[in-house]
């Protein structure tokens, strides 16, 4: 289950880089990683000495940070693909203290993960088994959308941060955890939901395999890759909405 965690923004105000893409940069504290450390899913180490300030700022300029650490017994700042929601491979490091980036649209108070090189804001429902249209209504209450993936460097940023919250979890046959994006085949042809062929696929040898399996998961087996897949069977969800 994902850990419950307390937080404090750390920089109030917008931060914008040179390119103009960032009309704001701030972050927010995860406590349940005070004095933890995790040294995955790098993109870039700077050893100190450095200020929070100034490890706060190289990750608003990286495009690709998601969430940072900064470790204050060296002043080193590690920025991170992802936001890390499992602390069950975290190790014990005094002085340390972890932060998520977020915008005002895309809030990690409940539970949203900000990718900001696709804008697109993500939530994961690991608690959750729909079926496809279930799975496209609960989202759409949500006033989100289920997951799209149209693209390798969205469906890579899934896969790392997925790989990393199963990391450590022995739960039984969770392998075989999956989540529904939104493509379906119910019309003969492998379409959006609004009706945009699919043209990017990540699918294994020997899938789809199934004529009559018209909707796609990510299934944990396949280190979520493509699978067809029943669209009467359950699933975990993934809902995401753009930057407004």
């Amino acid at each position: 289950m994902l850990s419950l965690f307390l937080i404090v923004a750390v920089a109030a105000s917008p931060l914008v880089s040179s390119s103009g893409n960032y009309r704001q940069g701030r972050a927010l504290r995860l406590h349940v990683y005070d004095d933890k450390n995790i040294n995955t899913n790098n993109l870039d180490i700077a050893d100190g000495p450095k200020t929070l300030t100034a490890c706060h700022l190289h990750c608003v300029e990286n495009e690709k940070c998601v969430s940072y650490f900064y470790l204050s017994h060296n002043l080193t700042c590690r920025l991170h693909s992802i936001a890390f929601q499992n602390t069950s491979h975290a190790v014990d490091l005094a002085g340390s203290a972890y932060y998520q980036i977020y915008e005002d649209w895309c809030l990690p108070s409940d539970g949203h993960i900000l990718y900001r090189p696709q804008r697109v804001c993500y939530k994961f429902y690991t608690n959750l088994k729909y079926n496809y249209n279930d799975a496209m209504a609960f989202c759409q209450g949500k006033s989100e959308e289920l997951l799209t993936v149209r693209n390798a460097d969205k469906h890579g940023q899934i896969i790392e941060f997925l790989k990393d919250f199963y990391k450590g979890y022995h739960v039984p046959f969770s392998e075989f955890s999956k989540f529904f994006i939104s493509a379906n085949n119910n019309t003969g042809e492998l379409l959006w939901p609004d009706n945009t062929p699919v043209v990017y696929t990540d699918f294994p040898p020997g899938e789809p395999s199934h004529e009559n399996e018209n909707c796609v998961t990510l299934l944990h087996l396949f280190w979520f890759r493509w699978n067809d897949a029943p669209c009467d069977s359950l699933s975990d969800i993934i809902c995401e909405h753009y930057e407004p």
